[in-house]
């Protein structure tokens, strides 16, 4: 595709290329040149931004005398963007980066992040005008509104929406229409600027950098063009729509999805993020708020992020490993580095159709494919400490060569007898039947555990959050009597009990015999299923067991292996288990 002629071997560590394009007018074919440059020389350029776009139908380059074949989104790019009487000099990934040679693409990647920082401007194409007439002008009418003449009564529409409170949300939209201007949430300009919010660009993996990095940028589609400073005003105002009117129009925006995307580390946000090493920007929450994002290259999920990410986790681009293997040495480097085993919550359920590992979060499936938002809620959450199963002990994860199997060590103490659906009627009773009134590990009434289990007992168990179910689970009113947490924990969720008589919140995949596990850097239980072949065993995931979760499973090992201890410091114990050897000898456990 690429003459090995047109690209000459780069011959410093910091040395990149760049394109000058030529200029020319409508009806000009596209021509331009390479040079080379360095990320520190302070040589003014402008970065593009962009969708490749489909590899069919590709369009010629006339580049330094040789015919370089672009894809057509990127041709349009280009027409866009060139001036009619002086060249302009753009770094482009696709013409400065030789893309048949692997080691010069894995070390320009490591690269990207400065190189889009230190930009003059970013310049981002979302691509030709829509094919609805119409509708790009309508968007950028609605955007023009939004900015010039909503966004400065800004603080006199949330004064109003304060006198306005007990109004239904139709008749503040009609309201704020008359009062502000302000066309409803269903008008062709909204739905049209929706549309525009839809664009690839906003849902593909590397734009989330590029964006992010930028000291300026500036959105193009078709012939219009507005900079990033308006296009997060829009965004500022949609909020403030959205908390005056409660109207799930403004939110199909996605506008959590779109703050984070348009965000920019030169905002005083994103230098709280990124400087002060806000959770916000680490490896496992950018790879849990990007999943799913749009790219040619799955390993680019990884890679994609890895400039903006504060914690410094040591992962290198290489693209001749395969996606399976970098997402696991991924998971693995996550693990070694933060000794925790959160990373866990990001799986999905096993389908049987991946072939990453068990343990390995599938990030090529966006959030609504994470079985289901509906239908699985994760019991740990990465950005909150929720429990505490093992103390402070921290993870030792040793990875195998082929990046398949994962080792970590911890304690089994327990295996799921029983699996009951978590909202039959039938169920409390079974249980009822099993522990009669009172629950012994904990040695409270039976009706008080179960309503506790069937939450995970958070947020921590208070009787004017959670209403009492008094056993009758058939009588339970999702709307109004239990509180969203509580019916999120539930999702995708099965009530199993144990031989040791133990109540446990499983997935609904869980089986009988499979192992209740504490391992160790976990803030809860994990379930995990043996082969009986090769006794290695595949990740089931995530659990709560009543009674369990506060590392009384750890101190049970120390009085086995020290008899005369009494649980005097228990407390003191648990909070020093990350400074000092454990007292018995762990399990260890091979994971594939």
């Amino acid at each position: 595709m690429l003459g090995h002629e047109l690209y000459r071997r780069l011959q410093e560590p910091i040395s990149i290329r760049l394109f000058q394009l030529f200029p020319g007018v409508q009806g000009d074919a596209l021509q331009g040149r390479l040079l080379d440059a360095n990320v520190k020389d302070g040589q003014s350029y402008e970065a593009l931004s962009y969708v490749w776009g489909s590899e069919d139908d590709k369009v010629n380059l006339d580049c330094n005398a040789s015919q370089l074949t672009i894809t057509q989104n990127l041709a349009g790019a280009l027409f866009r963007l060139r001036r009619q009487e002086a060249s302009r000099l753009l770094w482009i990934d696709s013409i400065c980066i030789n893309q048949d040679d692997v080691h010069e693409k894995n070390h320009q990647v490591r690269m990207m992040t400065q190189i889009y920082r230190n930009a003059s401007r970013v310049l981002i194409y979302l691509g030709e005008k829509s094919e609805i007439i119409g509708d790009t002008a309508k968007a950028f009418e609605c955007i023009n509104l939004l900015v010039e003449k909503v966004a400065p009564r800004l603080n006199e529409i949330r004064d109003w929406h304060g006198t306005t409170m007990i109004k239904a949300n139709e008749t503040l939209e009609w309201e704020m229409n008359v009062r502000f201007g302000i066309p409803r949430a269903d008008s062709q300009e909204f739905v049209a600027l929706g549309r525009l919010f839809s664009r690839p660009w906003f849902r593909r993996a590397w734009t989330f950098q590029e964006s992010f990095v930028a000291r300026d940028k500036r959105f193009h589609y078709g012939a219009y063009a507005i900079s990033g400073d308006y296009m997060m005003t829009v965004i500022s105002v949609l909020w403030e729509l959205y908390n005056a009117t409660k109207n799930v129009r403004y939110l199909e925006m996605d506008l959590f999805y779109l703050n984070a995307m348009l965000a920019s580390e030169r905002s005083r946000e994103g230098e709280k993020s990124l400087k002060a090493g806000n959770f916000r920007s680490t490896l496992p929450v950018l790879l849990s708020q990007r999943r799913g994002a749009g790219c040619k290259d799955s390993r680019d999920l990884v890679y994609s992020v890895l400039g903006v990410a504060a914690d410094g986790i040591p992962i290198t681009p290489d693209y001749s490993q395969p996606f399976e293997y970098v997402f696991a040495y991924t998971v693995a480097q996550i693990i070694s580095m933060t000794g925790s085993l959160k990373i866990f919550g990001q799986i999905d359920s096993d389908t049987g159709e991946s072939t990453l590992p068990t343990w390995v979060p599938d990030w090529r499936l966006g959030p609504d494919s994470k079985r289901g938002y509906d239908c699985y809620i994760s019991l740990t959450d990465i950005d909150e400490h929720r429990y505490s199963c093992t103390g402070t002990s921290k993870a030792l994860a040793e990875l195998s060569p082929c990046g398949k199997e994962i080792t970590l060590q911890g304690i089994d103490r327990d295996t799921i007898e029983k699996v009951m659906p978590i909202d039959a009627y039938d169920t409390y009773q079974e249980i009822e039947a099993l522990y009669w009134s009172i629950y012994a590990p904990t040695d409270e009434p039976l009706s008080l555990a179960f309503e506790k289990l069937i939450c995970a007992d958070y947020p921590k168990w208070d009787p004017t959050y959670h209403p009492a179910i008094g056993g009758r689970i058939k009588d339970l009113d999702v709307e109004s009597r239990v509180a969203e947490e509580t019916i999120r924990k539930m999702w995708g969720k099965s009530v199993a009990t144990t031989p040791k008589k133990a109540l446990a919140l499983v997935p609904e995949w869980a089986k009988i015999g499979d192992s209740i596990s504490w391992l160790f850097g976990g803030e809860v239980p994990i379930l995990l299923r043996q082969d009986p072949v090769d006794k290695k065993f595949t990740m089931v995931g995530e659990c709560y067991v009543h009674g369990f979760m506060d590392g009384e499973v750890l101190m049970e090992a120390r009085e086995e292996a020290e008899p005369d201890y009494g649980r005097t410091d228990s407390e003191s114990w648990l909070y020093r288990l990350h400074t000092e050897p454990l007292p018995f000898r762990p399990t260890r456990f091979t994971i594939k």
